[in-house]
């Protein structure tokens, strides 16, 4: 008896849900229905109110994209150094900017070196010279135009030293193997 009583409610849903698709199909496709009026920034604006409260796409506007595509950014930006602080000296000519360097300089001086350590490389045939760098506990195994520790960047690879820049202000420095 549960077979049949299960296939029963199957038929009542299936029936239910033909009684749906039906009933949508007569609302979607009757010729008689109204259709919706267009919004108000489509019709014809004829009042000044009207017009100040027209809405702007700017998706639909190709002038738009045009001046867009003729826009020039700036590619030499490093993103890594702050611009230098620029002033203005008053002089007998016209008046010039120059950046400051002095404070520049203090800075240089006080920074600390590089704390890697550069203690042996790796080679394969047809493959570039690799080298072994520690910071700390860490070892890094690196090549020429990769970054160490997300800071050091590995720009030379000699047989005896290394030439790596700090990206946060752009100072290089020599490393020695180690013996």
């Amino acid at each position: 008896m549960k077979p049949a009583s299960q296939d029963k409610t199957k038929i009542k849903c299936a029936i239910g849900l033909l009684a749906t698709a039906i009933a949508l199909a007569i609302y979607n496709f009757v010729p008689g229905r109204a259709v919706a009026p267009l919004p108000a920034h489509a019709q014809g604006i004829t009042t000044k109110a009207e017009a100040s409260k027209e809405i702007r796409d700017f998706a639909l506007q190709t002038d738009f994209f045009e001046r867009r595509q003729f826009a020039s950014f700036d590619t030499t930006r490093n993103i890594f150094t702050m611009k230098e602080e620029r002033s203005i000296v008053p002089g007998p000519g016209p008046q010039d900017i120059t950046p400051h360097h002095e404070e520049k300089s203090s800075i240089a001086e006080t920074l600390p070196p590089i704390d890697l350590k550069f203690f042996g490389y790796f080679r394969r045939s047809g493959e570039p010279k690799k080298i072994f760098v520690s910071q700390g506990d860490l070892v890094f195994l690196a090549q020429e135009g990769n970054l160490v520790g997300l800071r050091y960047k590995i720009l030379e690879i000699k047989n005896d030293s290394v030439v790596v820049q700090d990206v946060f202000n752009n100072r290089q420095q020599s490393l020695y193997l180690l013996q």
